[in-house]
């Protein structure tokens, strides 16, 4: 590890959340042209939650691909349910496989409730935890395909007659916001009141690739900038970067590795 700040401090994750969501139900899934089923209470309950929602119709079957983008890039309730029932039958059972992925890859400090990540006092982790399930996440090739894609076309259906498309909430907020040898690879965000403003990204510097979590932002802006900041101060190559206020510094729940 490079750098850390409250490392191993219990935080709440928000939809940081489902990169495991995300990992599990790529690993479960056999191929990715099969259909899925959306059903009204996929999208019901989570637009009574105010969860974010890929946009799915109730009685819409997009393919496991279109699910998957639709559960990162745009942090889709709608299409996390649906591979969560498609893989395990219910969310529950789901959140059960992912607790087991928890053991596997050695996670000591990590605990799910949900597959979305709505705040749930049992639904926590660490920033060191985090960052080495986006380093699992990465080492899979759907899974870093997905994780680095930009946008993603969901095509026309009779309940979606104009498409939807889904825009990478991560990439969004750096467009405009790099530095000189360094390029975004991907990476997730998320948002709660009791999180606040989260951010696991993995970009490459110098040829070098690097994962990067800043959980408990007070804004979008304040994670871009502290990200920016601390691929200035910790990575080789003489990269500069300032920030608008003048400061550099990683000065939230932190963790910065190099894969």
């Amino acid at each position: 590890m490079i750098a850390y700040r409250n490392e191993q401090v219990k935080l709440y994750p928000a939809s940081l959340t489902k990169i495991m969501t995300f990992i599990v139900a790529a690993e479960n899934m056999d191929g990715l042209s099969a259909a899925v089923i959306v059903t009204y209470d996929m999208a019901a309950t989570y637009i009574a939650l105010d969860a974010s929602r890929a946009g799915f119709e109730p009685g819409e079957t997009p393919t496991l691909k279109d699910v998957l983008y639709g559960m990162i890039l745009c942090l889709g309730a709608d299409a996390l349910l649906a591979a969560a029932e498609y893989v395990a039958g219910s969310e529950q059972g789901f959140v059960d496989m992912m607790n087991d992925k928890c053991e596997e890859i050695g996670l000591k400090n990590t605990h799910f409730t949900t597959v979305v990540g709505l705040h749930d006092k049992d639904n926590y982790s660490t920033a060191e935890d985090i960052a080495m399930i986006l380093e699992y996440a990465i080492q899979k090739k759907t899974c870093r395909e997905v994780l680095s894609a930009v946008e993603y076309k969901y095509a026309a259906t009779k309940k979606n007659p104009d498409g939807l498309t889904f825009e990478s909430t991560l990439f969004s907020r750096m467009y405009g916001d790099g530095m000189p040898g360094m390029k975004a690879l991907g990476g997730k965000t998320g948002f709660t009141d009791e999180a606040g403003n989260c951010m696991a990204k993995i970009a490459e510097i110098n040829e070098k690739t690097y994962i990067l979590v800043l959980c408990g932002g007070k804004t979008n802006w304040n994670n871009v900038y502290n990200t920016l900041s601390a691929y200035s101060v910790y990575c080789a190559g003489g990269i500069e970067y300032i920030p608008p206020d003048g400061k550099k510094y990683i000065d939230i729940v932190s963790s910065f590795i190099l894969v």
